[in-house]
Order: C-alpha cells, then structure tokens, then sequence
C-alpha cells in the first residue's frame, strides 16, 4: 500500500505530461492541408451562436486539432468532421451553473490545463472516428454516406410515399439534410 501511492503518482504524472505534449503539439500544427480554405470555414461556422466557439484561440484549436487529425491519420479532411467535433469540446468544456449547462472557456490561455483538455478531445475524436464512422471519411468520394443517403431516400419514398414524392419534387435528396443526422446521431 504504501509502494502503491507513489507508483500511482509517478503514473498519473507521466499521464498528465503525456496530455499537455499531446495537445501542445496540436497546438503547433501548420495548418498547410491542400483544402485548408475548406477547414477555415467549417471553423467558422462552427456552433457560430455560443460565444465559447467563436473565441479565437477556441477556433485555433478546432482548425489545429481537424488539421493534426487528418495528418496522423492520411484522412483528407470533409465537411462534416468540424460537426462531430464540436459536441466532444462541449463535453470537455460543459459545467453547470445554476441548473444551467454552459459551455466554460476556461482556462482563457494556453497552458497545462488548455493543452490537456484539446489532447483529451482529441483522443475522444479519434476513438469517435475510428469506432463509430470508420468508413464514411475513408474515401475521397465519400462512398458509405452515397450509399446511406441513398438507402434513406428508398426508405423514405417506401415508408412514407408523399413525403418521398415531395422531396424528390422539390429537389432536396437525403444529400442536403442528412449527413449531419448521420454523422454526429
């Protein structure tokens, strides 16, 4: 028991040095994809009404963490991965104040705390994008979400005829509103 402690301690600090190098290296990432433009706007777009996601060290870390990711990974960057995202750094940042959940944007600067937190999230995005979507950014074409789409439209003109037939009218294919339900459900 008393070997113990210090063992603990020995590890959880080796852990926590771990985190803060991880995410100071997302921290320091050129932001040189060859579809960086495309990166920056989804930034942008990002939660655009909570004021925590327009802070701009917040946008830096969201464009420097999609940007680290799809270097380590070889996964080119789309649209969509800024959306998955965005619910992982509220659970990372999310406190409650007086019954309320809010998003915290402390700590306000860089640090141990701020490097720690973007490791975790990062961590959460890889696990989220390995486990759950392995396949929908894979490809350039993105072919399994094609493919989803398409099934979702044949079940919607199936299930519910009148619906598929207005759609399908008005020219609003599964392409234009599912992905982000299909991506981040």
């Amino acid at each position: 028991d008393d070997l113990a402690k210090p063992v603990l301690s020995f590890v959880e600090q080796a852990m926590s040095r771990e985190l803060e190098m991880l995410g100071q290296t997302i921290g320091e990432v050129a932001l040189d994809l060859p579809n960086q433009q495309v990166v920056a706007n989804d930034v942008e777009r990002t939660r655009s009404g909570v004021p925590f996601f327009r802070g701009e060290l917040v946008r830096r870390y969201i464009a420097c963490t999609l940007t680290y990711f799809c270097k380590v990974t070889g996964i080119g960057y789309k649209q969509g991965m800024n959306e998955i995202l965005a619910p992982l750094i509220g659970v990372e940042f999310l406190v409650e104040a007086e019954d309320t959940p809010i998003i915290d944007p402390r700590p306000e600067e860089e640090g141990r705390e701020w490097w720690a937190a973007w490791a975790r999230i990062y961590r959460m995005f890889c696990s989220w994008m390995k486990w759950w979507l392995p396949h929908a950014y894979q490809d350039e074409d993105f072919t399994a979400l094609q493919s989803t789409c398409h099934l979702l439209r044949l079940l919607v003109r199936h299930h519910v005829p009148k619906l598929g037939a207005h759609l399908d009218r008005s020219a609003l294919p599964p392409e234009l509103y599912a992905p982000p339900w299909l991506l981040t459900c």
